[in-house]
């Protein structure tokens, strides 16, 4: 059966969001209202809060007390940001995302996966102070900011956010390094999860002659490429562009919700066109590598409505 799967949704515990709530009302259960108003077609939702997977825990609890019934299939994802530089002014960073399969445990991706994330900086270029380094918690996020932040004029700081999105920020993994880890774990993780890096900022990476290897490798190495598109129009130029640059095409649209389901922020619960046909569960969404053409479709109605 036909039905709409949205695979990047955000909640109240991401590093960044913009969900709201009034005074009387605790902020996530307006999210989990949102989740239960979504159209009936909405059967499958993968739930992202960056580097960590409190969000993911926290709506399973109030599926376990039975909320959430119109969802199937709630799907863990972790989004990462790569040490790879898209070669513009901004100097935007290229998002990659873990989906696993529900049948890990957020336990074992605790413990096998993002305890084993780490990198190291030297904040300063002329002696061995301010440097940071370490696994990746959320105190050594803060820690990372405050150090970055420490090495900043007093006259800017007022520029710069908390010390723990400042830390989030500005923390570049190896993709390599993601990838040993996924296969180091394999009784873990084998044949568990799929990778997908977001297709805005990759196509910001610049086609150049030094890039243009790097910029084909990184598409082709994952499985499905994310989009949040405003319209289906933009979508499918975005998916023809992929096409005409000969890389990996299979691309999704997603909300990456940061807002609730009423906001006219294109990020919104709800705004997501990718239908998928297959049973809820990860092994069949597994199959649309193989069959992308006969099982998504990104349009508005149903595909095939009987």
């Amino acid at each position: 059966e036909w039905s709409k799967w949205d695979l990047h949704v955000h909640t109240p515990n991401s590093l960044f969001h913009n969900y709201q709530a009034k005074e009387t009302v605790d902020v996530w259960e307006r999210y989990i209202k949102d989740l239960e108003s979504l159209p009936s077609e909405f059967k499958v939702l993968g739930i992202n809060d960056y580097l960590f997977i409190d969000g993911y825990k926290k709506v399973l609890e109030y599926k376990s007390l039975g909320r959430l019934k119109n969802i199937e299939l709630i799907l863990p994802v972790i989004e990462l940001r790569l040490a790879k530089f898209c070669g513009n002014a901004q100097l935007k960073r290229i998002n990659f995302h873990v989906i696993f399969s529900n049948e890990i445990s957020s336990d074992i991706i605790q413990s096998q996966f993002l305890n084993g994330l780490s990198a190291k900086y030297k904040l300063d270029p002329n002696c061995n102070q301010q440097t940071w380094g370490g696994i990746i918690t959320r105190d050594n996020l803060e820690a990372l900011g405050k150090a970055i932040k420490g090495t900043v004029p007093q006259s800017e700081l007022h520029k710069y956010d908390s010390d723990l999105k400042e830390g989030f920020n500005n923390l570049n993994l190896e993709v390599d390094s993601i990838f040993n880890l996924l296969t180091n774990a394999g009784q873990y993780f084998s044949d568990k999860y799929l990778t997908c890096i977001g297709k805005t900022e990759w196509d910001s990476f610049n086609w150049s002659d030094s890039s243009i290897a790097e910029k084909k490798s990184i598409i082709n190495s994952v499985d499905i490429v994310f989009t949040a598109s405003e319209s289906i129009d933009k979508f499918n130029n975005a998916k023809n562009k992929l096409s005409d640059s000969n890389v990996n095409n299979l691309l999704l649209d997603c909300s990456d919700a940061h807002n609730n389901i009423n906001s006219i922020d294109k990020d919104r619960i709800g705004n997501c066109n990718t239908w998928i046909k297959a049973n809820p569960t990860f092994e069949c969404l597994k199959q649309i590598l193989y069959e992308p053409e006969e099982r998504v479709k990104i349009q508005e109605t149903k595909p095939e409505e009987k």
